[in-house]
């Protein structure tokens, strides 16, 4: 099995802000429906939303372990706070920096490096 490239490990990484946001839809859909059928005996479309929602929430749970295994690979603790700020947090590299009182060109260097150690089993 080949080594992932940066751009596959960090499509990896990336992937749980993708799903978080999709969960967000999901449960705004679901109030709206339940707003709705306020008084009614829960009508099936709310009933499929909730057991989808529960499905993706294992689902996201299962990928955020698999996340941070992959971020605690890189064993450096500094640069595994990079890595959840961007991939859980979903900061931008200017925020990263900013919280963590570097530069942006430090940052991104950082991130690199800790890119670079990532491990991530699939």
């Amino acid at each position: 099995m080949k080594p992932l490239s940066p751009q596959e490990k960090k499509d990896y990484l990336m992937r749980y802000g993708d799903y978080k946001r999709e969960m967000l839809r999901l449960e705004a859909e679901l109030a709206a429906w339940r707003s709705c059928a306020e008084g009614m005996d829960r009508p099936g479309e709310i009933v499929r939303l909730e057991a989808e929602l529960g499905c993706r929430l294992a689902d996201l749970a299962s990928m955020r372990r698999g996340i941070e295994r992959a971020i605690r690979s890189v064993g450096e603790e500094r640069l595994q706070l990079l890595l959840c700020y961007r991939y859980v947090d979903g900061m931008t590299m200017q925020r990263i920096a900013e919280t963590m009182h570097y530069s942006e060109r430090q940052v991104a260097n950082l991130h690199r490096r800790a890119i670079d150690r990532v491990m991530i089993r699939k």
